[in-house]
């Protein structure tokens, strides 16, 4: 569901980067295209840095479950594992913020 409303997102905010004439004229003006393509390559880096994430917190959830079923009154879950998940917890916070900034950077630089 998430990498699902996460795709949406990026090809929204492509469709909507690419049917611009500000666009346009950044794309061809040189400078203005490095940034612009920087920033690009920025927030899809960081797409792909949330689908990891959400992928290893999903695992450890199912490895949870799993132990939930086996044992309900005592799971044996592996601390390391839920410190794992509450580090990934705490820096998809982080990825997320930067995504917003990246996001409002972009909207900045183009009208949509």
């Amino acid at each position: 569901m998430t990498n699902e409303v996460m795709n949406k997102a990026m090809d929204n905010l492509l469709d909507k980067r690419a049917n611009t004439d500000e666009f346009n004229k950044m794309y061809y003006r040189g400078e203005e295209t490095d940034k612009t393509l920087n920033m690009i390559e920025k927030i899809e880096e960081l797409f792909e840095i949330i689908r990891e994430n959400r992928k290893y917190q999903k695992s450890i959830l199912c490895d949870k479950k799993i132990a939930m079923r086996r044992n309900p009154e005592n799971p044996e879950i592996d601390t390391k594992a839920v410190e794992l998940y509450a580090k990934l917890q705490e820096e998809m916070v982080v990825h997320i913020k930067e995504l917003k900034t990246f996001t409002k950077t972009m909207e900045k630089n183009i009208a949509w």
